[in-house]
């Protein structure tokens, strides 16, 4: 730096000067980062010359040298939002191109000027200096961390330990000092809060643009959800959602909650909104120290492979890809949280009290180190080693957050997956009991139906009788359902928020629609299934989860009614399990499970039911 300085005082006797430009054009475009770059930019006017009179082709060589892939696609979107909204015709086909579910073929970077590349190479500066102050920050946090395992006598003690682990209030344990000799962010750490804070970015130049007028060619639709906070309409993924928390802390920090009004007079939508326009006036202008630091940051190398080692094998992982994966002490939380058993000390607890020592940021080897995460080959199977790790995440929070922890637990008790403490939350338990009803009676027509031929007499009567008691409680579920979701989309509650109850009232379609050719004899089950299916439609406008499941009930629809057609009517002792029936049952076995659009390889397949809805869904 000092040598550019003199070079420039030197006027053109300077060796800086009298070098060709095709070297100093060279010498830009082999800049380590961005930061390097700029800081050749502002120290010399000749190389800021330069670079407005080569800016794309100097920007594109750093950012394909020193930026992965994942993130090089981030920093494109930022620039074609800036120069070519109309490229995009609405906010969903930014979201596709973000999460790489389009490609972007064709990048128009000539109608990029280079006054606004050189703005570009200033914010990608900033952003590289904020990740890296960001992780600093956490880093020295984590000098505070006092956790505590679970001690030696609890363990040996099957029934005590079991009492500790599970007990409602945190038990103390054998404190232990964490290894913090790990030394700065790895690259992994590093290119995961880049990534981070330029998606961030993208959004933020969306709105931006929405502002400008710039967006006029895009839906009301669209325009609405661009009022809302990012991370609760435009960030898909849960870990993202999460991963930008201790971001908005670090910022609340270093500015110290300038905001010109005070907090507990702002509602969370407020709150969320002061967040990101205090993150992007951060990311435009972040203070002087954090600034000028970025100047000096070390340089990571950049691994074309990492080798991550499994039990007994060896797996390359393509950097680009892990970049984009949550880290192993995510995946370990989200485990204990979201297991379906309730046998995590932590159950539903929010991340919240562990984001504050940035655990979203941190290496599988740096949580080992620190003592929160087990050793990759004692990671998976047996939940035995898993409950000593669980104790020790447990071991940190304050009274003050396990109590909260422990209400936010009880809340969602009674308002299972879709709990919000707004007034809007009192349509939510019977909606949830009904749930609870049509999500086993979906099963039971496939459970039952290929023991029919093989039953006994004995059995075969009980089970016409329990498969008669089940279809009236389906019935029952599905008229309830079809009022509940009647009675929302007139209060205009039916949005894309009550996927739930989607699901819940196509399960209840689909029992109906099994049961009404396992009992033909029944038309009243026809009826009722119908006229629920006549009633789903409705609210399904823009969801197309729902709109899917429209689809493959029709289909089931008209499958079941031409096997009903086909088979006539049968006595209720011998539907589902007669021998008339049963001899029917390849042609309609053939029919619906060989479709292309099979209504059983989707509803077997329950892996959407897996994730969890986040509170800002709700």
């Amino acid at each position: 730096m000092a040598a550019l300085r003199s070079s420039e005082q030197g006027g053109q006797s300077s060796l800086l000067s009298n070098l060709p430009t095709e070297i100093v054009i060279q010498i830009m475009k082999h800049s380590l980062d961005f930061s390097c770059l700029w800081a050749l930019v502002k120290a010399s006017s000749r190389f800021s010359s330069i670079l407005m009179a080569f800016a794309w082709e100097i920007v594109e060589e750093v950012m394909i040298e020193t930026t992965p892939p994942c993130t090089q696609i981030m920093m494109k979107l930022a620039l074609i939002i800036r120069t070519s909204p109309d490229f995009f015709t609405g906010l969903d086909d930014v979201s596709h191109y973000a999460i790489e579910r389009k490609q972007l073929k064709s990048f128009p970077h000539q109608q990029i000027a280079p006054q606004l590349l050189r703005e570009f190479v200033q914010l990608a500066h900033n952003i590289h200096a904020v990740a890296h102050a960001c992780l600093d920050f956490y880093l020295k946090r984590l000098k505070y961390l006092k956790p505590q395992r679970i001690s030696d006598t609890d363990v040996e003690n099957h029934e005590r330990r079991l009492s500790v682990l599970y007990s409602e209030h945190p038990l103390p344990g054998q404190p232990f000092q964490p290894n913090l000799d790990f030394g700065p962010p790895t690259y992994l750490e590093e290119q995961r809060a880049v990534r981070l804070l330029w998606q961030y970015q993208v959004f933020l130049d969306v709105k931006a643009a929405g502002r400008r007028q710039a967006l006029a060619h895009w839906s009301e639709r669209d325009h609405n959800i661009l009022a809302l906070p990012i991370v609760s309409r435009l960030i898909r993924s849960i870990y993202e959602r999460y991963q930008i928390d201790p971001v908005f802390e670090f910022v609340n920090e270093i500015t110290g909650g300038r905001s010109g009004q005070p907090k507990n007079a702002l509602n969370n939508l407020e709150k969320a909104l002061l967040q990101e326009k205090a993150l992007a006036h951060f990311l435009r202008c972040p203070p002087v120290s954090i600034y000028s630091r970025s100047y000096y940051l070390p340089c990571f190398p950049r691994p074309d492979l990492l080798v991550e080692n499994f039990p007994a094998i060896g797996r390359l992982v393509n950097i680009n890809t892990t970049i984009k994966e949550s880290p192993g002490g995510w995946q370990f939380y989200f485990n204990m949280v979201a297991n379906r058993q309730n046998s995590s000390p932590l159950k539903m607890g929010l991340f919240k009290p562990w984001s504050k020592f940035g655990f979203e940021f941190w290496d599988d080897d740096r949580m080992v180190d620190l003592g929160f995460l087990p050793p990759r080959h004692l990671r998976y199977g047996s939940d035995s080693c898993s409950e000593a790790y669980w104790f020790v995440w447990r071991s940190i929070l304050t009274p003050e957050e396990d109590a909260e922890r422990r209400s936010d637990v009880a809340k969602r008790q009674i308002y299972p997956w879709s709990y919000s403490p707004s007034p809007k939350a009192n349509v939510y338990p019977e909606i949830n009991v009904v749930f609870a009803h049509t999500h086993p009676l979906l099963y039971r027509p496939f459970r039952l139906y290929p023991i029919g031929p093989h039953a006994d007499a004995q059995i075969k009567t009980d089970l016409v009788q329990w498969l008669s008691h089940c279809s009236d409680k389906s019935s029952e579920a599905a008229c309830l359902l079809t009022n509940e979701c009647r009675s929302l989309f007139q209060r205009g509650l039916f949005l894309r928020r009550f996927g739930l109850v989607n699901y819940a009232q196509f399960a209840a379609i689909g029992t109906l629609s099994m049961y009404s050719d396992l009992q033909l004899n029944d038309t009243g089950i026809r009826v009722v299934a119908d006229e629920a299916l006549a009633q789903f439609p409705s609210g399904l406008e823009g969801d197309l989860v729902a709109q899917r499941y429209l689809h493959i009930l029709r289909d089931l629809q008209k499958v079941t009614l031409q096997f009903s057609m086909n088979t006539g009517s049968i006595s209720s002792n011998e539907s589902m399990v007669g021998d008339a029936a049963s001899a029917e049952y390849p042609a309609f076995d053939e029919a619906l499970f060989q479709r292309e659009d099979s209504f059983c390889s989707v509803v077997l397949d329950t892996v959407f039911m897996d994730i969890p809805i986040s509170r800002s869904e709700s």
